[in-house]
C-alpha cells in the first residue's frame, strides 16, 4: 500500500515535477548563497544549519533530495550509543575534519527516510575525505554554491536520472493497484483532490507564520506558497502582533514556545483586538501534551497541530479552518453577488472582502431590526446609511460613524448586491484609515465597558 505520509504527491508545473531540496549547511553565508542559487534555478529549497530541524523536515516529506555539509559538526540528534569514533560530542566544537555522516546515520535509522537520494556538500573539489558511495545510501558529492554551475548540474542530473523516474514508477504502480482510470469522472476526481484551498478566494490567501525556527518557517511557507498564499513571517509574539495589525492576514499559524511571550498570550491578544479577533489561528508546536492542546483551544485557537507534521495533514487541517471563507467568493456572473453570516469572518473581515476584491455595489447587513447599507466603488467605501447612531450634537450620523458602529456587530446576515456604478466620494482618505480608526474606537469602548463592569 502506498504511504501518502512519506510520498506526498508532487506538484506539477509545465509537465515537470516540483524539485525540492533540503540542504543542511553549517556555514550561514554558504547556506544563504545556496538557497538563493537554487531558488533562481526554480528549485524549492530549504536550507538549515540545525540537524534536528533537518530530521523533522525529512520525516514529513519536505524534500526529494537531501544534501548535507561534509564539515557539519556535533549532532544532538544522534544517540550516544549510535555515535562512532570521529563523531563530535554534543555541544562541543567540531574537531578538525568532522563530517556530516552522523546526520545521515540519524535519518537512515528511520526507514521512512531511506528513500531520499543523499549527497554530501564539499567546499573544495580536492577534498580527500571520499568515503564509499554506498555508505548510508550516499550517491555522490556536490560542490557548494561557490561552484554554482557544478552544483546545479549535479542536482539536475539526479532529478532527471533518479527522482523523476522513481516518481513515475510510483505513479505507474499506484495506477496498477487501483486499476485504469475510468474516463472523465476519474480525471475530475484527481483534479479536485490536488487543488486544496480552491474555495478560498485568492485575495484572502494571506498567512502569518510565527516561529523562532527559521527552517520550519521556510517549510510551511513553501507549502502555502505552492497554493497561492502570500506569507508573512515573525519570530516573536511582539513582531507577530505588529505584522498582524499592519498586514491583516486571513490565517495565523503560530508556535506556542516563543522567545518573548507564549503563543497562548499572543492568541489571547489577537482575540481581544478589534481588527484581528476573527482571524483564524492554528498552533503548530513541538509541545504535544494534552494540557497544552486544551489550553490552546481554550484561549481561542481554531486548531492545535504538532510537529513534525506531514504536508498532506497540514494542508487538510488548514483548509478545514479556512472553510469559513467559502461563502465569501463573489459570483462568477455579474449580478450574482454573495451572502452569508457575519459570524463567519466578523464585520471588519466582511468589509475587507469587499475592499480586496475591488467590488462595486451595495453591502446589506441586517441584525434583528437594524440594517446597514454600505456602498462600495472599486473597493472603496463611498457611502453608508440605515443604522441609528446617536451623535454628540444630535445631528444625523455621518457615513463614517455608521461604519464605525457596524464594526461592533458580531452577529447578523449580509448580502452583497453588485452594481455597474455607484455615485459618491470615498468617506476617508483610504480604506485602511477608516478600518483602523473604527477598530480603535471599538477597542476603547470595550475597555471602558470592562472597567465599568469591574
Amino acid at each position: 500500500m502506498r504511504d501518502e505520509r512519506i510520498h506526498p504527491t508532487p506538484q506539477l508545473s509545465n509537465g515537470r515535477v516540483s524539485r525540492r531540496v533540503l540542504v543542511v549547511d553549517a556555514e550561514a553565508s554558504s547556506g544563504r548563497a545556496t538557497e538563493q542559487l537554487l531558488r533562481r534555478e526554480d528549485y524549492w529549497a530549504v536550507v538549515t544549519h540545525d540537524p534536528a530541524a533537518a530530521e523533522k523536515l525529512a520525516r514529513v516529506g519536505a524534500a526529494d533530495v537531501l544534501a548535507v555539509d561534509l564539515n557539519l559538526g556535533a549532532l544532538e540528534l544522534v544517540p550516544r550509543w549510535q555515535r562512532r569514533q570521529g563523531d563530535a560530542a554534543p555541544r562541543e566544537a567540531p574537531p578538525e575534519g568532522a563530517d556530516g555522516y552522523a546526520v545521515l546515520r540519524a535519518l537512515h535509522s528511520d526507514s521512512s527516510c531511506a528513500r531520499f537520494p543523499l549527497f554530501l556538500l564539499r567546499a573544495r573539489s580536492d577534498d580527500e575525505r571520499r568515503e564509499p558511495a554506498c555508505r548510508f545510501g550516499l550517491i555522490d558529492y556536490l560542490p557548494k554554491a561557490s561552484r554554482p554551475r557544478d552544483l546545479v548540474r549535479g542536482l539536475d542530473t539526479v532529478f532527471r536520472d533518479v527522482v523523476e523516474p522513481a516518481l513515475r514508477r510510483d505513479a505507474q504502480r499506484q495506477e496498477a493497484e487501483e486499476g485504469p482510470p475510468i474516463a472523465a469522472a476519474t480525471e475530475r476526481a484527481k483534479d479536485v483532490r490536488y487543488r486544496p484551498f480552491e474555495t478560498v478566494p485568492k485575495p484572502l490567501r494571506t498567512a502569518l507564520l510565527v516561529d523562532p525556527d527559521i527552517a520550519y518557517r521556510r517549510f510551511v511557507r513553501g507549502v502555502l506558497a505552492e497554493h497561492g498564499f502570500v506569507v508573512y513571517e515573525a519570530s516573536s509574539a511582539v513582531e507577530a502582533l505588529q505584522l498582524a495589525v499592519a498586514r491583516r492576514p486571513w490565517l495565523i499559524v503560530s508556535e506556542v514556545n516563543l522567545p518573548d511571550q507564549s503563543g497562548f498570550d499572543l492568541c489571547a491578544r489577537i482575540r481581544s483586538h478589534g481588527l484581528l479577533r476573527r482571524t483564524p489561528l492554528a498552533f503548530l508546536s513541538d509541545w504535544d501534551e494534552p494540557d497544552k492542546r486544551y489550553a490552546g483551544l481554550q484561549v481561542g485557537a481554531n486548531d492545535y497541530l504538532v510537529k513534525p507534521i506531514t504536508i498532506r495533514e497540514l494542508v487538510i487541517r488548514l483548509e478545514l479552518i479556512l472553510k469559513r471563507y467559502k461563502d465569501l467568493r463573489p459570483g462568477a456572473q455579474p449580478g450574482t453577488g454573495f451572502r452569508g453570516s457575519v459570524e463567519a469572518v466578523g464585520a471588519a473581515g466582511l468589509l475587507q472582502v469587499c475592499h480586496l476584491n475591488l467590488l462595486t455595489g451595495s453591502l446589506m447587513v441586517r441584525h434583528g431590526p437594524q440594517q446597514v447599507r454600505v456602498s462600495f466603488r472599486r473597493g472603496e467605501i463611498v457611502g453608508a446609511s440605515g443604522i441609528h447612531v446617536i451623535t454628540a450634537n444630535g445631528d444625523a450620523p455621518q457615513p463614517d460613524e455608521i461604519v464605525f458602529a457596524l464594526l461592533g456587530w458580531s452577529r447578523g446576515q449580509f448580502q452583497f448586491v453588485p452594481a455597474q456604478s455607484v455615485d459618491g466620494v470615498p468617506i476617508a482618505e483610504s480604506f485602511d484609515q477608516i478600518l483602523l480608526e473604527g477598530c480603535r474606537r471599538l477597542d476603547e469602548r470595550q475597555k471602558l465597558a470592562r472597567a465599568s463592569g469591574s
